[in-house]
């Protein structure tokens, strides 16, 4: 499923920016590898969690959740300047967002505890020839039931088997 999220996402962003200078896989492996050098522990979140789960859909941006504690933070900051990556303005406190070769990376800042407590019912899942914490199902469908969108939503549903 993995492999069929890259695919829809790649034909997605082709038709509606085709000024995107890399590929989802390429941007994926850069910012792990760029996170993992710099000591920045995280969790795969949004789209990619859920096609972790086995319901891809196109998604033009990568979510991640990060531990908010000023190591982390100053790693994620090194991380994203190493892939010269360009600050996005943010939509909430909690929130930072990047241009990375033409995909926006966005991390969620959690404070230590919560983001403790949402790595220990994480799960490993493969991607490409990394395998990566991600988000439990539990704990995604609680983030988007709380955020609320149409497509939070629609992907509960999904993910709920509806």
């Amino acid at each position: 499923m993995i492999e069929k999220a890259f695919a829809l996402s790649r034909l997605g962003t082709k038709i509606a920016h085709p000024e995107v200078l890399r590929t989802p896989e390429q941007v994926l492996t850069a910012t792990v590898t760029a996170l993992r050098r710099r000591g920045v522990p995280f969790l795969v979140h949004g789209a990619w969690a859920l096609a972790a789960y086995g319901y891809p859909r196109a998604t033009d941006d990568f979510d991640f959740l990060v531990v908010l504690e000023d190591r982390s933070v100053r790693g994620l900051v090194r991380a994203m300047d190493d892939l010269r990556a360009v600050p996005l303005r943010p939509s909430a406190r909690t929130h930072v967002a990047y241009n990375a070769f033409g995909w926006r990376l966005d991390f969620f800042l959690e404070p230590k505890r919560r983001f403790s407590s949402l790595r220990s019912r994480s799960v490993r899942r493969r991607f490409l020839k990394m395998v990566l914490p991600v988000i439990s199902r539990e704990d995604l469908i609680r983030r988007k039931l709380a955020r609320g969108t149409l497509q939070d939503r629609a992907d509960v549903e999904r993910l709920r088997g509806r």
